[in-house]
């Protein structure tokens, strides 16, 4: 018998391990991931959202992309959520978790397979209000703007608290009426109220707020982190991850990189305290999530909580894991860990604030290796700014080096292991020095990342992984992109890929991707305060042109660099 969209639910949450969601409370709504169901379960935002939405006294349905046996299925009958099989459509609102700029197309297609119009100004009155929150919409809000009627700007509690206690006690029946009253809510940005102007050649030359709403959004920040909201708490064991406790140790980074959007938008970095004890949800690994986690302050903490279950860390950065750690995490199971040098070059990662040494980049792989790790997965970036010929080279030297120094622990360990390298095309971010520039020319992309695919080709023990081209220019169109870009996501949908949206889609994309933005140029994220001041910014973008290193924050002391404390 073919599975259905109801008999896939049942045997997902037959498999979960925690306390169901409530299926009465005070409104309905939907907890949206624009994803796959086993991706969506192992993010910690969208996990503390539909606790939050619980929490709160709502009756709430989990809603994913379909999986792709059943998509026929859904369209023939209309999309449901998880937890109720409930129609989708037949709820007071969505509250989508965004974290990744391409999942608005997939956001869009969940829209249409609801039987709701994907853009919000052709929505009707009795539908559900769609709000967004996370990391994209807070970066830049303007494409998202096309399909959601409001933008949460900010981090968590923070950003949905004020919206929660507007929207359980004022009527939403009358979209207009409750969208336009949210004028004076902190963090909140309705689209249908900021408009685009654009100059003869479609440039975009100001978004001006209109009928009383602010000029500037300022996203509100959690004080501190609380491992007990942002965790787990349904642990899928199908989900990437499914054996583990994911839980946040910290947010923010001290590295200030200067092409990282989390670097920025998460300052200042809130390191947070260990808990006494973790709840059981039947893992048998804990997995420590952050943007910084092996420069914890009292990483020795987090790990002792995980006993003798695996513990793995979501991120490494150079110089910050003793030997006695790293022998821990291998010793307790650690198969893989990644390192990210960015760059082939010193000079290039200094452009991008992130020193480093090829010396030093292969210590860490020699003291990872001396604990007879086994694989490694090693990070780089391809476009760059000021990259050379001598760039790229230099990453394949470094990745043949790395390998030297493996080898020596897989011999000892009489077992070889794999080094992934994982090439990605650089694209530039809102709210970062290096939100200026030109992703480029697609072309020339793929020139640099063939080269090194073919240097390292039929190289023993590498595997070499990289981003769709046509994936990283979609989401580099949405990323810095205004208010047409989503017009592009809802194409990307309708058309079933990006090469025959980009065909359809009337703005001039190709001028978008080569053309840098003057520092004068208006952003389409003018209005959007996370914090950080613009002047720092330039400063730090032209330190990147002068190849200049700025130091890591020092967040014991609060200084007023960058303007967040």
């Amino acid at each position: 018998m073919s599975p259905t969209a109801a008999s896939i639910h049942a045997a997902w949450r037959r498999a979960e391990v925690g306390a169901p969601l409530p299926q009465t409370g005070q409104r309905r709504v939907c907890a949206v991931y624009p994803g796959r169901y086993n991706v969506a379960m192992a993010n910690l935002g969208y996990q503390w959202l539909f606790y939050a939405l619980a929490e709160s006294g709502l009756a709430v349905g989990r809603l994913v992309q379909p999986e792709p046996e059943v998509e026929a299925e859904v369209a023939r009958h209309g999309l449901t959520d998880i937890d109720a099989d409930h129609p989708a459509r037949a709820t007071d609102a969505w509250f989508v978790s965004i974290s990744f700029e391409n999942d608005l197309a997939t956001l869009a297609g969940l829209l249409r397979l609801a039987g709701l119009a994907p853009r919000a100004a052709d929505r009707r009155a009795g539908d559900p209000l769609v709000i967004a929150g996370g990391v994209v919409p807070t970066l830049n809000p303007e494409p998202v703007s096309d399909l959601a009627d409001v933008c949460l700007l900010g981090e968590g509690a923070a950003a949905l608290a004020p919206f929660l206690a507007r929207f359980l006690t004022v009527e939403s029946a009358n979209r207009e009426d409750f969208l336009r009253g949210l004028a004076d809510l902190p963090g909140a940005y309705v689209g249908r109220f900021y408009v685009s102007h654009f100059d003869d050649e479609g440039k975009l030359i100001a978004v001006e707020p209109r009928d009383g709403f602010p000029e500037r959004i300022v996203a509100p920040k959690e004080k501190t982190v609380d491992p007990s909201q942002t965790r787990l708490h349904l642990r899928a064991p199908g989900a990437a991850f499914g054996d583990a406790l994911l839980v946040e140790t910290a947010r923010g980074c001290i590295g200030r990189c200067r092409f990282c959007a989390a670097g920025h938008l998460f300052l200042p970095y809130r390191p947070a305290d260990a808990p006494a004890s973790l709840p059981d949800l039947g893992q048998t690994a804990l997995g420590l999530v952050g943007s910084n986690v092996s420069g914890h302050p009292d990483l020795d903490a987090w790990i002792e909580l995980a006993g003798t279950n695996r513990v793995t860390l979501s991120s490494i950065r150079r110089g910050s894991l003793r030997p006695a750690q790293w022998q821990r995490l291998v010793d307790g199971g650690l198969a893989s860990a990644a390192l990210a040098p960015e760059a082939g070059s010193e000079r290039l990662r200094a452009v991008c604030n992130k020193p480093a040494t090829d010396d030093e980049i292969l210590a860490e792989v020699r003291l990872a290796a001396d604990a007879h790790l086994r694989n490694f997965k090693l990070y780089f970036l391809v476009g760059l700014p000021t990259e050379t010929s001598e760039d790229l080279q230099g990453i394949v030297a470094l990745v043949g080096r790395c390998r030297e120094i493996a080898m020596i622990g897989w011999k000892a360990k009489g077992r070889a292991g794999k080094i992934v390298v994982s090439l990605n095309p650089f694209v530039p971010k809102p709210q970062t020095p290096f939100q200026w520039l030109a992703f480029g020319d697609p072309r020339e992309l793929e020139r640099k990342l063939k080269f090194i695919k073919n240097e390292l080709r039929g190289v023993a023990n590498i595997e070499v992984q990289s981003e769709s081209l046509r994936s990283a220019t979609f989401q580099a169109l949405l990323s810095t992109g205004d208010r047409r870009a989503g017009e592009l996501a809802r194409l990307v949908d309708q058309a079933d890929g990006v090469r025959p949206a980009l065909r359809e889609w009337t703005v001039d994309w190709r001028t978008l991707l080569a053309q840098p933005r003057a520092i004068a140029d208006a952003l389409p994220w003018d209005r959007v305060d996370v914090g950080v001041k613009r002047s720092y910014l330039e400063r730090e973008f032209e330190a990147a042109l002068a190849g200049r290193v700025s130091p890591p924050c020092d967040f014991r002391r609060p200084c007023r660099l960058c303007g967040v404390c």
